[in-house]
């Protein structure tokens, strides 16, 4: 789901305008047999990211990639990163 917010501000006369997003995602996987001879338990994982147009030529971004903490198997065996959180710019010349 991706929620664009672009209000528009005056400050003195001046029109300032704010450009920023959201966006959630689920990723859901059922019990899954795995080649190494277990099957992984389903997971619910849920992603929130989250970015600011501060000018044309940069935007600042930032995400959280297992929001609740979730312990999950993609393959049976291997762990995945618990709560992890991402932030940076990009910048266009």
């Amino acid at each position: 789901m991706l929620v664009p917010l672009s209000p528009a501000i005056r400050i003195r006369g001046v029109a300032v305008s704010l450009h920023a997003s959201a966006e959630s995602r689920a990723r859901y996987r059922d019990k899954d047999a795995s080649g190494y001879g277990g099957v992984t338990d389903d997971y619910v994982v849920v992603d929130l990211l989250g970015s600011y147009r501060y000018s044309d030529g940069m935007e600042l971004f930032a995400r959280v990639v297992n929001l609740f903490d979730e312990n999950y198997q993609v393959t049976y065996g291997t762990n995945t990163l618990g709560r992890s959180v991402y932030v940076g710019a990009r910048l266009g010349f």
